[in-house]
């Protein structure tokens, strides 16, 4: 891929050493974004990994770039432009974790189910044409950690949650709605949780 290199660069800026001497992680940012097209919304949900607790949450909905190019929006809408999301974003992570949404915290990373979540962010940035922020060129794919540990293959979020137990009888998450944001959030920390409880150390496995 053509950022490989780049990335690389910042990661071994960040971290002397080959990947497989990564830092542990001290803090996860949980993202599930909503939106085929364009993001519609970005909800996270911070993780400390040792203390296995959450540090807080933040949730925007997205106005789309393109959708509604030209048409008159009403004030009351909630939803802002990209830009401003990762404006809030990097002042809610300044204040929680302490540091900058456009710097590689070696113990801080994104955490998604796919690595779709993460690449679906590049894309939303060359629409809006603002660069692209440091903390999105690496991540966890929660899927391949329960890969790593239980062995198999989890395609989703429910795959995950049918091996810790957390779908009722009909296949549906017992709590929250699939597909809405900070829903599907909340579950896939529950997945991620269940990891930390059984001794598995997550690790950065997605690049871009």
């Amino acid at each position: 891929r053509d950022g490989d290199a780049s990335v690389g660069d910042a990661w071994a800026d960040a971290c002397p050493g080959p990947r497989s001497e990564q830092p542990k992680l001290r803090h996860l940012l949980v993202l599930d974004l909503e939106g085929k097209d364009e993001i519609i919304e970005f909800p996270v949900l911070a993780i400390d990994v040792a203390k296995r607790q959450e540090l807080g949450r933040f949730q925007l909905f997205v106005r789309p770039h393109r959708l509604f190019s030209g048409l008159a929006l009403t004030t009351d809408s909630p939803a802002v432009p990209f830009s401003e999301v990762l404006r809030q974003f990097d002042e809610w992570l300044a204040t929680t974790l302490g540091h900058s949404l456009f710097e590689l915290a070696p113990t801080t990373a994104i955490l998604t189910c796919g690595d779709w979540d993460c690449k679906h962010i590049h894309t939303q940035c060359g629409i809006c044409e603002i660069p692209v922020p440091d903390l999105f060129r690496r991540w966890v794919n929660i899927k391949r950690s329960y890969a790593d540990a239980y062995g198999g293959e989890f395609r989703g979020m429910k795959s995950m949650l049918a091996r810790i137990g957390m779908l009722d009888r009909q296949g549906l998450p017992k709590f929250g709605f699939h597909h809405l944001g900070m829903h599907d959030v909340e579950n896939i920390s529950r997945c991620v949780l269940h990891l930390l409880s059984e001794g598995y150390e997550i690790n950065i496995n997605g690049w871009w």
